[in-house]
């Protein structure tokens, strides 16, 4: 039986635990993470967003000050400590601040090989902006291109499993085929040109 492919939405505390169920499960894991690196709201930066158009966007809500309003023993994953057994240190305080909920994080994603899926979705080539995703996937669903069946996962969660139909087989290979066609004519005016 072939591999079932799976898109994670998010690199946060939550999609970083379902990447790392899903892949023990056996699934092909790929993670999409719109800041480019894992973490999620954690991911502190000092920069407000401008609302203007072409304003670089600004993923989190942090304020640098900021400490949880949980012990650090409340907020690990079951079997990933908060200490230095798991992805913490002995020395933080008991309500750590942000700086170390993202290491916690950050160690989490290297230590299960999700940072690395992260980076490698697309190099940091390609950005996924905030609803893009599903939105391309609701619009190829409209189009018959694919069809999605909500179905329970083995730890009894509702998901949305999407598939292509033969129409979006036949899209795909269409599609594939003008990229290589385009992509062909470009390294020949760049041979040309050198």
């Amino acid at each position: 039986m072939a591999t079932e492919t799976v898109a994670v939405i998010g690199a946060g505390a939550a999609g970083l635990v379902t990447a790392r169920e899903l892949d023990r499960a056996g699934f092909d894991v790929t993670v999409f993470e719109q800041s480019g690196q894992p973490g999620g709201v954690w991911v502190y930066s000092p920069d407000t967003e401008d609302d203007q158009p072409g304003a670089p966007p600004v993923f989190s809500s942090l304020y640098d000050s900021l400490r949880t309003n949980l012990p650090r023993d409340l907020m690990p994953y079951t079997d990933y400590t908060f200490d230095s057994a798991g992805g913490g240190g002995d020395g933080w305080p008991r309500y750590p601040h942000h700086t170390a909920v993202l290491a916690y994080l950050r160690n989490f994603a290297a230590d299960f090989g999700i940072a690395r899926r992260v980076e490698q979705t697309s190099g940091e080539v390609f950005k996924v902006n905030p609803g893009s995703l599903l939105t391309a996937l609701k619009r190829l669903e409209r189009a018959g291109s694919l069809r999605s069946e909500w179905r329970q996962t083995e730890n009894s969660r509702r998901a949305k499993y999407y598939e292509l139909t033969a129409a979006g087989h036949r899209q795909l290979e269409a599609e594939s085929s003008e990229w290589k066609r385009r992509a062909a004519a470009v390294q020949r005016l760049l041979q040309t040109e050198a």
